[in-house]
């Protein structure tokens, strides 16, 4: 049976955080006018500080610590992100979100989350960037660790159909009302962790080392592979990359091997320390 999400759901649900010293989080959701973070912006913003206790998974949040923030991008929305987000431009309409409590509330916080880091934290610090440039490079802030409950979890167990927020929380009995707007999200993301017990997951996963392979000289018909195994096409150098654990690079050097192994191919890997993973 499927019930409706209700903020009251989160706060009231708190399993008892019994360690000394828990650990410091916020949950981050963004809604933005395209997906492009150097020439998009940011439209709607929430961030929700929670607890993590390491010794038993336990989640503790409370709505009224959360910051949630409208800002006018200044020009029209799409017509399509007014259909997902239920957003308007009346709405938006001389909107300012208070970068300075964002950047101090990300600060504060031992892990960020998001479901899919990587994008959240390009447009975050892309933002934080226009707002203050000396800010962005404060080492509190750009060294921050990130993890992702979208690829920082095996959901593999539970076979998704898809590892959307809105599919994981009808699979862990609950279904979302009010989709694709920050201030929710954020709240179904930590009820979603409560529910499966995966945050201790989540919290080891983010810590480990990953690399970026870049697939150097892979030719323009590959490309649709490559998107579908994960990687992200760089305009600026003309090339795909995606990012894997450190134990994963063998297998997936072999996988690029059994593609285009007859061709003339280089992959190229980088190291990654954890925090710059998601960047």
């Amino acid at each position: 049976i499927l019930h409706p999400f209700n903020q009251a759901n989160l706060d009231a649900a708190q399993p008892a955080i019994q360690c000394d010293k828990p650990i410091k989080c916020v949950a981050v959701d963004t809604e933005t006018e395209g997906l492009e973070a150097v020439s998009h912006r940011i439209v709607e913003i929430s961030v929700r500080p929670f607890l993590f206790d390491p010794q038993t998974g336990a989640i503790e949040s409370h709505k009224e610590h959360a910051y949630h923030g409208l800002q006018d991008p200044g020009v029209p929305l799409d017509e399509d992100i007014k259909r997902i987000t239920h957003l308007t431009d009346a709405e938006l309409k001389g909107q300012q979100i208070d970068w300075q409590r964002v950047f101090d509330m990300i600060c504060e916080a031992q892990l960020v989350v998001a479901h899919n880091a990587s994008f959240d934290r390009r447009f975050v610090e892309t933002e934080v960037y226009r707002w203050d440039q000396k800010k962005v490079v404060e080492p509190k802030f750009v060294k921050k660790l990130w993890g992702c409950s979208l690829h920082g979890i095996d959901w593999s167990n539970l076979e998704p159909p898809s590892k959307a927020l809105q599919v994981l929380c009808w699979m862990h009995g609950f279904f979302p009302e009010n989709a694709h707007r920050a201030y929710d999200d954020t709240a179904m993301l930590l009820r979603m962790l409560q529910l499966s017990g995966r945050m201790s997951e989540l919290w080891l996963n983010a810590h480990l080392p990953a690399c970026e392979i870049w697939a150097d000289g892979s030719p323009y018909e590959s490309k649709d592979r490559l998107s579908g195994h994960g990687y992200r096409w760089f305009k600026e150098r003309k090339c795909w990359m995606k990012v894997v654990l450190l134990s994963d690079t063998e297998t997936e050097l072999a996988w690029l091997k059994q593609q285009y192994g007859y061709m003339k191919f280089a992959a190229r890997v980088d190291s990654l320390a954890a925090w710059q993973r998601y960047k």
